[in-house]
């Protein structure tokens, strides 16, 4: 299994335990991840970076919040 599809295994059921969509928390996601409106997938994006950095981002994102 892949890092993608772990990540996906992981996420899209606690965003449903959240009474969420997906896209209600994958678009926000792919922004914090790529800093860009439009980017590949979130998914395709932690794979890309690496957990360690995409995490990085995320936390950066949040501190701004």
């Amino acid at each position: 299994m892949s890092v993608r599809e772990k990540i996906k295994e992981y996420i899209i059921p606690k965003i449903a335990e959240a009474g969420k969509k997906n896209g209600q928390i994958l678009w926000p996601l792919r922004v914090a991840l790529t800093g860009k409106e439009f980017s590949p997938g979130a998914f395709e994006m932690v794979e890309i970076l690496g957990l360690e950095k995409a995490i990085a981002r995320i936390e950066k994102v949040i501190a701004k919040l």
